[in-house]
């Protein structure tokens, strides 16, 4: 900056600071200047921000700062932060000692969330400094989310353009940290298979498998035990159970009734078996044949 702006003192005595730069015609054109504000100073709350334009005069060149204030006060309008996700999709809130932050699922819908690649924004203060994908901060298994993280001074190591975050100790630190705390979003996912609505439970349990699918070895673990609050419903009750209560009842096997027609088009091998859809009717014979013989049903549909 001291290379294209050169401060000079002013004459002005009046408590403050005003930073007068003098653009040529060239960089008043590129410039949006409302946008460049709203853009930058994300969620910049410890300061009453507005911004105002006024078409050139020397006459306000010429005011002294308490005049232009007094035009601000009335004048200028204030820059609201940013408002990021949307109130439709699965979020989860983090933060540690000098942060604060959330990640999303960028949809509500399954086929824009597999295959995602996601980007966080990152802070300094609610100023902005760069977007990065998301696994610079979070497991490749949460390649999917979006998110914010709101740093605050001296958390993270910038360079003088302050356009990045230094990939040093300090930062391996907080990556790491941050990414333990992620886990809240599996959490979110394994609550949401106790929603009422049969759509929002078939999406967080495709989200959470796509998930535990690219887990690696350290998180796959972690992602397992949260999976025993994950819920279900039994052959012929109303009821939902955990997946944990149901391990507790150590049945020697578990029979899944999966009709045609729900999410899935071609089902996997499971334990070395091929599994295969069948027709409504015998499917539901089979699940009451089997909850007669004592034998433990699961409903997925």
């Amino acid at each position: 900056m001291s290379d294209n702006v050169k401060p000079e003192k002013s004459t002005d005595s009046t408590l403050g600071t005003t930073i007068v730069v003098t653009l040529n015609e060239d960089s008043r054109q590129q410039i949006a200047f409302e946008q460049a504000v709203k853009h930058y100073f994300r969620m910049v709350t410890q300061v009453d921000l507005k911004l105002m334009t006024l078409d050139w005069s020397p006459t306000f060149l010429s005011m002294s700062r308490s005049e232009l204030f007094l035009i601000s006060s009335t004048e200028a309008s204030p820059v609201e932060p940013v408002a990021y996700q949307d109130k439709d999709t699965i979020s989860t809130p983090v933060s540690g000692d000098d942060y604060t932050g959330h990640f999303w699922l960028p949809s509500a819908k399954v086929e824009e969330v597999i295959g995602y690649d996601g980007a966080v924004d990152i802070l300094n203060e609610g100023v902005f400094v760069a977007s990065a994908l998301t696994t610079q901060w979070l497991p490749p298994h949460l390649s999917f989310c979006d998110g914010v993280i709101n740093f605050a001074a001296r958390a993270i190591t910038l360079p003088a353009g302050r356009d990045r975050v230094i990939q040093n100790d300090v930062y391996r630190k907080k990556q790491q940290e941050i990414a333990e705390k992620s886990l809240s979003i599996i959490d979110r996912l394994v609550q949401e298979t106790q929603s009422p609505e049969a759509g929002k439970r078939d999406f967080a349990a495709i989200v959470l498998a796509y998930a535990f699918k690219y887990a690696s070895e350290t998180w796959a673990p972690q992602i397992v035990r949260r999976l025993g609050a994950f819920t279900v419903r039994r052959y012929k009750r109303d009821t939902r159970s955990s997946v944990r209560e149901i391990v507790a009842t150590a049945p020697r096997e578990v029979y899944i009734q999966y009709p045609h027609g729900r999410i899935a088009e071609k089902l996997s091998v499971l334990d070395g078996k091929q599994l295969y859809h069948k027709s409504d009717d015998l499917v539901d014979l089979q699940a009451a044949w089997l909850t007669q013989d004592g034998s433990l049903g699961i409903v997925r549909k």
